[in-house]
């Protein structure tokens, strides 16, 4: 590998690196910033090129950000393009989740910290609840609901439905129910 294309691996690196650095949350966040570096500022691709990428990156199945640098740095240098640009596009999110774990680790013995952590589980904890609460409630001001719940609960018992059965009937009796708005 020679020193011009060691320099261009180097910088596909360094500004996928850059871009999933400063664009928080990811995702098609980064496809204007990316589009910012490699086609405007750096000129390495023209639009339609990019353009072409983010059709086929939008295309395949994973992360915008992981396929878009897999297909621009392929375009670009090569398999060594892609690797560098996956690379770059992966260490900042990496480094920072082991950042957040080593962090973690070490304040979560610190007593004020770990009563923080418990006062939150409560929360969230009695949070759930009364959704479900009134998820339920609103669900048993209809007596078809009701009723039929309660129908269902007992063939399940007593006949020892298998799930896919319980599924089918349920799906049923609330497509019913559903079709009758009137109580």
């Amino acid at each position: 590998m020679d020193a011009m294309e060691t320099k261009k691996l180097f910088k596909l690196f360094s500004i996928f690196a850059a871009i999933s650095a400063i664009t928080i949350g990811g995702g098609y966040a980064m496809i204007p910033v990316i589009r910012e570096y490699v086609v405007k500022r750096y000129a390495i691709v023209s639009d339609d090129e990019f353009l072409g990428a983010v059709a086929r990156a939008q295309s395949i199945p994973g992360a915008i950000a992981v396929n878009l640098s897999l297909i621009l740095g392929s375009n670009i240098a090569g398999v060594s393009g892609a690797i560098a640009a996956l690379i770059g596009v992966a260490v900042p999110p990496f480094t920072i989740m082991v950042l957040v774990g080593i962090l973690f680790g070490n304040i979560v013995n610190i007593p004020l910290f770990s009563g923080f952590l418990r006062g939150v589980r409560a929360t969230i904890t009695a949070v759930l609840v009364y959704l479900s609460y009134q998820l339920i409630l609103n669900k048993l001001k209809r007596k078809k609901v009701l009723i039929s719940l309660f129908v269902i609960t007992l063939l399940v018992l007593i006949l020892k439905l298998p799930l896919f059965w319980t599924v089918l009937v349920t799906t049923v009796v609330v497509y019913m129910i559903q079709g009758d708005k009137n109580d």
